[in-house]
């Protein structure tokens, strides 16, 4: 391992105070990976979102599902928290691929709901078992809230989002035409204060990042002119999600230089 990598531990193991980090990276030329506690499971917050996207997306090539049809949204739908449709008219009627840029653009989690309803909670749960996800877990619907503990939780770890991220880059999450299209939807994530905050100018950043009062995660696709990167970052204990951005933003950016991707 070189230099960057050894800041990236020192960084790691100067984390005190119940505050934790894990790390997973693949090269995509080459496979090489570089991994710190990387199945260590958390709360998936919102990066569960990225294999609901995937079930929609194989349901649509199944012909189960159709990205231009309409979606009402249920009563149950619509919860507050990341998003914007819990604000808008209840009698709103968007398409699917609509819901689907809410879902990963803005982490809209009503949005979220449509696109899980509309897929089945089986179907996603079958992608993680056909991507070898095995540990992260479908519990619950989004709640725009913590969980109480009735109500179930979502889970994953780095090295699961990181083999998620790579199959979506290598074409074998669904089709080829089905995973360019999702890459294009990952590009169009707003949230850049995490993995994408420090990175060189010829870097780009497509990805899925969650949060809620207790974790701060991100992941992605990191390309660059000479190869691209599948990245998981995931922590706990931050009472300070700035100081947490910063942490991931930092090691993105030291993953870039380890890996020579830029």
């Amino acid at each position: 391992m070189g230099e960057a990598w050894a800041r990236i531990a020192g960084l790691s193991g100067g984390l005190d105070g119940g505050r934790r980090v894990s790390i997973a990276a693949r090269r995509m030329e080459d496979g090489r990976e570089w991994t710190l506690d990387a199945d260590r499971v958390y709360p998936a917050a919102s990066t569960i979102k990225t294999p609901i996207l995937i079930a929609v997306y194989r349901a649509v090539e199944q012909g189960a599902l159709s990205l231009d049809e309409p979606r009402p949204i249920a009563p149950a739908d619509r919860v507050v928290g990341s998003g914007v449709l819990s604000w808008m008219s209840p009698d709103l009627l968007l398409p699917l691929r609509d819901h689907a840029y809410l879902m990963i653009a803005i982490s809209d989690n009503t949005a979220s709901n449509v696109m899980l309803g509309a897929a089945g909670e089986e179907r996603v749960r079958e992608v993680l078992a056909d991507l070898g996800m095995t540990g992260t877990a479908l519990g619950r619907r989004f709640l725009g809230r913590m969980p109480g503990p009735e109500e179930g939780e979502n889970y994953t770890c780095a090295s699961d989002l990181m083999r998620m991220i790579a199959a979506l880059v290598d074409d074998t999450a669904a089709s080829p035409a089905s995973c360019a299209a999702m890459r294009a939807l990952l590009s169009l994530q707003q949230d850049s204060d995490a993995l994408a905050r420090r990175l060189p100018a010829a870097v780009t950043f497509a990805g899925k990042s969650g949060w809620n009062d207790a974790i701060r995660h991100d992941s992605g696709l990191l390309s660059g002119p000479n190869g691209q990167l599948a990245v998981a970052v995931l922590t706990d204990g931050f009472t300070d999600r700035h100081e947490a951005d910063e942490l991931i933003g930092r090691i993105g950016a030291a993953l870039v230089e380890e890996s020579g991707i830029a």
